[in-house]
């Protein structure tokens, strides 16, 4: 194990698959869209996304997309969304409970938050307050709507670089992911990542929800090389 690097995403708002987001009803799918909204006004579309595009891409608490080419912006995000912590160094992506602190931070400080648990690396130590926030667990499939051969992940967990993990019927899961199930967990916390690099040291970063069901598209499917549960 190495360190971490919805339908709440492509799917559901292309449209193509179920996603129940807070206040619709289980299944119901998002209106259509093609493209992932990006923190500029822009809108990068699904197709223009390779394994070397170098975007962070999450969920938000209202079943909406957001995306972002720099990563200090995606991580003040996640952590005003989220209450989690998200940083990103020459091993990959680590992920703390807790808002990141202010750079003239000192611990003992009121307005310093304090962080006794460990980044979700792989076999990190969880309190219970911190398990409760955390997927059940998340299944990854080779195929769209959620079919075909797939494999599941308990969290805290990662494999770093899916071409060590077997595929049924020969190869490995390297680039053959192309839709995702999180169960459990509360519904407006993060559930699940997906990268594609090995050890997120680069390309695209996605972040899904708990309790989700994601239909990846254009150059997000088939490119995932590291999956992580929280």
């Amino acid at each position: 194990m190495a360190i971490l690097s919805a339908a709440t995403l492509f799917g559901a708002i292309s449209g193509t698959a179920g996603y129940a987001s807070p206040g619709t009803a289980p299944g119901a799918a998002r209106p259509a869209a093609n493209c992932v909204p990006m923190d500029d006004g822009s809108c990068m579309r699904f197709s223009a996304v390779t394994e070397g595009t170098t975007v962070f891409v999450t969920a938000t608490k209202t079943g909406d997309l957001r995306g972002f080419t720099d990563f200090s912006s995606y991580a003040a995000f996640i952590g005003n969304e989220f209450n989690v912590t998200i940083k990103r160094g020459s091993n990959g992506i680590t992920i703390s409970p807790g808002k990141p602190k202010p750079p003239d931070c000192k611990e003992g400080d009121d307005n310093c938050p304090s962080s006794d648990e460990g980044d979700r690396t792989g076999n990190a130590s969880r309190s219970l307050s911190t398990a409760r926030a955390m997927a059940n667990f998340a299944t990854f499939y080779d195929s769209g709507l959620m079919a075909g051969p797939a494999f599941a992940l308990n969290p805290p967990n990662v494999i770093a670089n899916l071409a060590t993990l077997p595929k049924p019927g020969g190869g490995t899961w390297n680039n053959r992911i192309s839709s995702v199930i999180t169960t459990g967990g509360p519904s407006l916390m993060l559930g699940a990542g997906l990268c594609s690099q090995p050890s997120c040291i680069g390309g695209w970063w996605l972040t899904v929800l708990n309790n989700s069901q994601t239909q990846l598209l254009g150059g997000f499917n088939n490119t995932a090389s590291l999956v992580a549960v929280f």
